[in-house]
């Protein structure tokens, strides 16, 4: 398993992030398409993560991958306030003029797996995508 910690959010850092996923990705297999998807999601679960459990304040987020039965897992965890009910469980598509309301229905088009749990004082996100034989 390998891991980073954000303890700052700026737009470099989160780049830093995106970088190393893309590693994480090529690492396990995945082809450029996949890396994409990949990128694209985590990025999103960590905006999720600033926005929603933080309120873009501070805080921490750690990020881990790992390779595993056919899969590349991703796990971003932080441990900032709960986000609504609803908010990991959308049915209904955002309107297609929608600035916002997209990224969790991105990610479950993206990934293979996504699911999104409140484990104690913990938001954990965990994604998989399948890496190609």
């Amino acid at each position: 398993m390998k891991e980073i910690h954000l303890t700052d959010f700026s737009p470099t850092k989160i780049a830093d992030a995106a970088a190393w996923i893309e590693r994480q990705c090529y690492h396990c297999g995945l082809s450029d398409t996949d890396s994409y998807e990949v990128r694209t999601c985590v990025v999103e679960a960590i905006n999720n993560s600033i926005e929603h459990a933080y309120g873009g304040g501070a805080g921490s987020i750690n990020v881990a991958t790992w390779c595993s039965k056919g899969y590349l897992n991703i796990e971003v965890l932080d441990f900032g306030s709960a986000p609504g009910r609803d908010f990991y469980q959308q049915d209904e598509p955002a309107a297609p003029d929608a600035e916002r309301g997209r990224g969790w229905l991105i990610i479950g088009a993206w990934m293979n797996k996504a699911k999104f749990m409140r484990i104690g004082e913990k938001n954990v996100v965990r994604l998989a995508k399948r890496i190609p034989i």
